[in-house]
């Protein structure tokens, strides 16, 4: 019986996808995503308990797909690096294929009052935390065979994912995803130095409270 409870929950969630996809959020209604759901929509509710509720299990579902994606990266026999390129392509790749992933993830586009942000944090900061933790697993991994240098493996774990955000968002603003794609992974994993990192340690410079 669960399993077709949460069968009848993603069935609705791929309905909303596509009304999301085709309409837009805010032009979505939920009589859109039951008729799409072939379900009453009294059963909507019973999954969901208002439109924004459902936005959330969207970003919720999407982030799920992703860790996925993670594990099964995670347990290739390849080298971290091609990990996380490989992590880093396939989350582009599909973006590419369903571009409205693109206005679920910047959910700075959609109206959302205090008290369902704070629900969506309380749903959402788990699974980014998740995310996080996985890669940051094939980065500590990559330090440990000496393929990456000793770095604070949370800390560098967020670059990478402020890497694929600023891709996302310059697709977003029409820019080409695969080529942006590519160029924060280049940034990702050489950096700015020239000569393989090498050049003077930055100066410490005195703090404004100081």
């Amino acid at each position: 019986m669960k399993r077709k409870s949460e069968e009848k929950r993603v069935a609705i969630l791929k309905a909303a996808f596509a009304a999301v996809a085709e309409h837009g959020y805010f032009e979505t209604t939920i009589d859109d995503i039951a008729r799409r759901a072939h379900v009453a929509k009294g059963t909507v509710y019973l999954y969901f308990k208002d439109k924004p509720d459902i936005y959330i299990g969207l970003v919720e579902w999407v982030l799920a797909q992703a860790e996925e994606i993670i594990h099964t990266i995670a347990g290739r026999p390849i080298s971290p690096q091609r990990k996380l390129a490989q992590v880093f392509t396939t989350w582009s790749d599909t973006i590419i294929a369903r571009p409205a992933v693109l206005s679920l993830l910047a959910h700075e586009n959609v109206s959302l009052t205090s008290p369902v942000m704070r629900r969506f944090k309380r749903i959402i900061v788990p699974r980014l935390q998740a995310l996080v933790a996985d890669i940051a697993d094939i980065i500590r991994a990559g330090s440990a065979c000496g393929q990456f240098r000793k770095v604070d493996p949370m800390a560098a774990a967020q670059l990478f994912f402020a890497a694929f955000r600023s891709a996302i968002i310059g697709a977003s603003r029409g820019g080409q995803l695969p080529e942006l794609s590519r160029t924060m992974q280049e940034l990702f994993f050489r950096g700015l130095l020239a000569d393989s990192g090498r050049g003077p340690s930055p100066k410490k410079t005195r703090s404004i409270d100081e």
